[in-house]
């Protein structure tokens, strides 16, 4: 999904102005009359001395429209919740805590008015094989001692199939082979990262009679001191 990019459905709870009453909270028969304390303008102004003072309305609460009957559907509150799936467009190269914008997709406006926006956070599952870090991919590959002294090709699962990866001569346990351009695509551009396999050397428990006579030869030839042959007994052979 990270490579390709994708397409989710989500899942969400949201407010919207009531469609039976258009946001108004009242019954759509009878509607909304002007408050006849303060005229419709919402305020009632005092006269204290050479001072006028103006506050809410207690009528309306500020309104400046009572209502008389109030919807059946929203109870007079003008909104209502509602449970909303729409699919959203998750683009390649996205990692966890990324958050995506879906414009208008959020709370419905009030009374008519434009909705907000829907932010999605993403959330990327962890993969068996790999691990990432930024654009690149992090994975191991293990290797007979031959391959890793003498050098091979060897066969690899990446997200694009299997690929031959290149092991030069005298490879050692730990380090890092790469492939350039098979990791994870960037949000910014269309270029994607390197893919790595850490080297495991499988070291053999158990050698062969020809095996091991070859391997003493070649430790006499770089002068490396080893131990003896052992016998049934645990007795060194002669």
């Amino acid at each position: 999904d990270v490579i390709k990019g994708t397409e989710k459905e989500v899942s969400f709870d949201c407010e919207d102005d009531c469609d039976p009453c258009k946001g108004t909270g009242a019954d759509p028969k009878h509607g909304v009359e002007t408050c006849g304390t303060c005229g419709g303008s919402g305020q009632v102004v005092r006269a204290q001395g050479f001072f006028s003072m103006a506050s809410s309305c207690p009528s309306c609460r500020g309104q400046g429209q009572i209502i008389k009957k109030p919807c059946s559907s929203c109870h007079g509150a003008g909104r209502n919740v509602s449970h909303r799936k729409i699919k959203v467009k998750i683009p390649a190269g996205v990692d966890t805590g990324v958050r995506l914008r879906v414009s208008g997709e959020g709370e419905g406006g009030y009374q008519g008015g434009p909705g907000g926006d829907l932010y999605v956070e993403v959330n990327v599952l962890p993969h068996k094989n790999f691990r990432r870090k930024g654009t690149n991919l992090y994975g191991a590959v293990e290797l007979s001692y031959l391959k890793a002294i003498l050098g091979a090709e060897v066969e690899v699962e990446t997200f694009d199939g299997k690929k031959k990866l290149r092991v030069p001569q005298g490879t050692q346990p730990g380090q890092s082979l790469r492939i350039s351009g098979y990791g994870l695509p960037s949000l910014k551009s269309k270029s994607r990262g390197d893919l790595f396999f850490e080297v495991d050397v499988d070291i053999p428990k158990k050698l062969k009679k020809e095996e091991e006579a070859l391997l003493r030869e070649i430790a006499k030839i770089r002068n490396e001191e080893v131990n003896e042959p052992v016998g049934l007994f645990g007795k060194k052979k002669k």
